[in-house]
């Protein structure tokens, strides 16, 4: 007895298509996670190296006499007890300084991000680090950013955080 095979067509393609389907999504996902990362990397380099090269009339600043003698003035005056109170508090003083430093530059980054590749709320920065203006061959300056995504795969919720660290050597002169 000869059984009939109209229906095994519409079977095989049910069970088939789901997984095709999920493979073009991860496809999908895959594409967008590297143009984020892509779009992250150029927005980070370009913040970093601008900011790079426009530390100098900083320099000079920071190079002029009066502000040194300033600055000399002001260490003079503080009692030897109060230098013990400053270092005890100067760990506490660079986490509220990276916090600051976080959040000021921040919309300075999202200045850089492409909207159309990069959402601007889920763009954080993480971490700046300053130049030392004081010694030229430890005068960089860099930016760590992170971007978090999710996933667009059936039955699979992740994210994905992408991290990007720039640093560029400031132009202070000779």
């Amino acid at each position: 007895m000869l059984r009939n095979n109209q229906g095994s067509l519409v079977l095989e393609a049910s069970i088939v298509l789901p997984i095709f389907i999920s493979a073009f999504l991860a496809l999908v996902s895959f594409l967008q996670i590297a143009l984020a990362e892509m779009a992250l990397h150029q927005a980070v380099n370009e913040a970093t190296k601008i900011t790079a090269t426009h530390v100098y009339p900083i320099y000079i600043l920071n190079n002029h006499q009066s502000i040194q003698t300033f600055q000399n003035d002001m260490t003079n005056m503080i009692p030897v007890q109060m230098n013990l109170l400053v270092e005890l508090q100067k760990e506490n003083i660079n986490n509220i300084t990276n916090d600051i430093l976080n959040t000021m530059f921040l919309p300075y980054l999202l200045l850089f991000i492409d909207e159309g590749l990069l959402q601007k709320d889920q763009v954080q920065v993480i971490k700046v680090i300053l130049p030392n203006l004081k010694d030229k061959q430890s005068a960089y300056f860099g930016i760590e950013a992170s971007y978090s995504m999710n996933l667009l795969l059936p039955f699979i919720e992740r994210e994905v955080i992408i991290q990007k660290k720039s640093l560029e050597r400031v132009w202070i002169g000779g």
